[in-house]
C-alpha cells in the first residue's frame, strides 16, 4: 500500500509540472552575449537580478558590473558602425555612422519618474580620408550636465585631439560651449588657486592622570603632494610628567580645506606618523609617541602657479580679499587674524596703540599683502622682533620700527622667510615709510 501511494504522488508531480507552460525562450540568443544566472537573455530586470538585456531598445541593464580579465587590463570599447541592425523591432533598419560613436550616461530615478543627471560622450573629430583610413581618428570627450532651467544636457568640459580644454559656461544653444583656443580656455566664472592653510590652535585636553609637566603642540597640514604648511599657532596645557596610557593630552582641530593628512608637533619636535582621521573635526591622543626633529618645509605647493611663457591680461589684475581684524590694542605676536591666509589686505582698526611684532607666515614666499590703518591709533611694526617666532617677523627696512597712523597703508612681501616692508616705485630700503592714502593728510 505505501509503494502504491508513493508511486502516485510522483504521477501527480509529474502531471503538474507538464500542465504549466513552458517559459518562451529565443530560438537564438545573441551572439556573445552571457548574462544570468538566474535570468534568460531577454528578461526584465528583476531583483535580485545584476544583469539583463531589454530587446525592444536594445539595452543593457545593471545594477552592477564588473569587468575582470586574466593577465590583460579590462578593454571595454563602446563603437558604432553604420549598417543594418540583425535582429529584434529594427530588424533592416539602417543605422548612420554618426559623429557620436557613444555615451555614458548617468539618470536618477525621482518621484515624477527617471531625471537625466549628467553623461560624457566620445565626439569624431572627422571621417575624412578614403578607406582604408587610419586605425584611430582624431576625437574630443564631452562632459555635460543639466542646469534646472535647460531640458538639455549643457557642455561643461570640451577635451580636443590635442588634449586642449574649453571649460565653464555658455553651453546651450548655438555652438553651445566654443571649442579650447588655448591649452586650457575657461568661460564665465573664474579660476582660483587656494593653498592649503596652516590649521588652527589645536583644543587640548588630558585624558587620565593629570600633571604639572607643561607641554607645547601645534599641528601642519600636508596636501596631497606631500608638501606642509607652516606650523599652525600653539596652545599650551599641563599634563603628567610621563605621557602614557595612565594620562595623555588628547588634541582637537578643525579641518583645513585642501589638506589630505596632518603632523602633530610636540614642544617643537614632530611625532612619528602622519595623522589620517576623516570628519570635519579632527582629533589624536598623545600617549606617548616617539618624536622625531622636525624642520618646517617654508612652503606650500599647491599656492604656486608658475608662467614659463608670457602672461597678457586683457583687462586688469587685482587682489580681492579683505580681511578685517579686531585689535584691542597693547603688543600683539605672531599675529593671525581669521581670514589673513586668503586676504590679499589686512585692515587694523585699533582704538588704542597696537604694537605688532609679527604676522603669520604665508604658505608660500612671495606672498604680497597690504596694510591699512582706519582707527584712530597709530598702528606700529616693529623691525626684527624676537618676540614673535622667526618665520613671523617683520622686516621694516629701516633698521627701526615704523608706525603707521590713521589712513595710511603700506606693502609688505614675503621673501627669504620673512615680511618684508616696500616702498614706492624708486625708494631705497632706508628712505622707505608707510604710504598716505590719496586725498588724505599725514596722520
Amino acid at each position: 500500500m505505501r509503494t502504491f501511494v508513493l508511486c502516485a504522488l510522483v504521477i501527480l508531480a509529474l502531471v503538474a509540472a507538464l500542465a504549466q507552460p513552458a517559459a518562451p525562450q529565443p530560438a537564438t540568443p545573441p551572439a556573445g552575449l552571457l548574462v544570468g544566472p538566474n535570468v534568460g537573455w531577454d528578461t526584465a530586470l528583476q531583483a535580485p537580478v545584476d544583469l539583463a538585456w531589454d530587446m525592444p531598445t536594445r539595452r543593457l541593464h545593471a545594477r552592477s558590473l564588473v569587468l575582470t580579465e586574466t593577465g590583460d587590463a579590462v578593454d571595454l570599447r563602446i563603437r558604432r558602425a553604420p549598417g543594418t541592425y540583425p535582429d529584434g523591432p529594427l530588424s533592416g533598419h539602417q543605422s548612420p555612422a554618426g559623429d557620436v560613436p557613444g555615451i555614458i550616461h548617468w539618470d536618477a530615478l525621482t518621484p515624477d519618474g527617471w531625471r537625466e543627471v549628467a553623461g560624457i560622450q566620445g565626439v569624431l573629430g572627422d571621417q575624412s580620408g578614403p578607406p582604408p583610413t587610419a586605425a584611430s581618428h582624431p576625437g574630443w570627450l564631452v562632459f555635460y550636465t543639466y542646469s534646472p532651467h535647460h531640458d538639455e544636457g549643457l557642455h561643461r568640459v570640451l577635451i580636443n585631439e590635442t588634449g586642449a580644454v574649453s571649460m565653464g559656461g555658455g553651453g546651450y544653444g548655438s555652438e553651445g560651449l566654443p571649442a579650447p583656443a588655448y591649452g586650457l580656455h575657461v568661460f564665465g566664472g573664474g579660476m582660483r588657486m587656494q593653498a592649503v592653510p596652516s590649521p588652527e590652535a589645536p583644543r587640548l585636553s588630558v585624558v587620565g592622570q593629570g600633571g604639572s609637566r607643561r607641554y607645547t603642540y601645534q599641528v601642519v597640514a600636508v596636501d596631497s603632494q606631500g608638501h606642509e604648511t607652516p606650523p599652525g599657532p600653539a596652545a599650551t596645557i599641563l599634563g603628567p610628567e610621563t605621557l602614557g596610557e595612565a594620562g595623555a593630552i588628547h588634541l582637537e582641530w578643525d579641518r583645513c580645506a585642501g589638506a589630505e593628512s596632518y603632523l602633530v608637533l610636540r614642544d617643537g619636535r614632530r611625532l612619528e606618523g602622519a595623522v589620517y582621521v576623516e570628519g570635519n573635526v579632527k582629533t589624536y591622543t598623545d600617549r606617548g609617541t616617539p618624536v622625531a626633529d622636525y624642520t618646517p618645509e617654508g612652503r606650500n605647493a599647491t599656492a604656486d602657479a608658475q608662467v614659463d611663457g608670457a602672461l597678457t591680461v586683457g583687462q586688469v589684475i587685482y587682489t580681492p580679499g579683505v580681511c578685517r581684524a579686531e585689535v584691542t590694542g597693547g603688543t600683539m605676536n605672531d599675529f593671525r587674524p581669521r581670514g589673513l591666509e586668503s586676504a590679499a589686505t589686512l585692515v587694523l582698526d585699533p582704538a588704542r596703540p597696537v604694537r605688532l611684532t609679527g604676522l603669520q607666515a604665508p604658505a608660500a614666499e612671495g606672498r604680497w599683502l597690504l596694510v591699512l590703518n582706519v582707527g584712530s591709533a597709530p598702528v606700529t611694526l616693529a623691525n626684527a622682533s624676537p618676540a614673535s617666532q622667526p618665520a613671523n617677523r617683520i622686516v621694516t627696512g629701516t633698521g627701526r620700527d615704523l608706525v603707521l597712523g590713521k589712513d595710511r597703508l603700506l606693502q609688505l612681501v614675503y621673501v627669504v622667510g620673512r615680511w618684508r616692508v616696500i616702498g614706492r616705485e624708486g625708494e631705497a630700503p632706508s628712505a622707505i615709510t608707510s604710504h598716505p592714502l590719496p586725498g588724505k593728510r599725514d596722520g
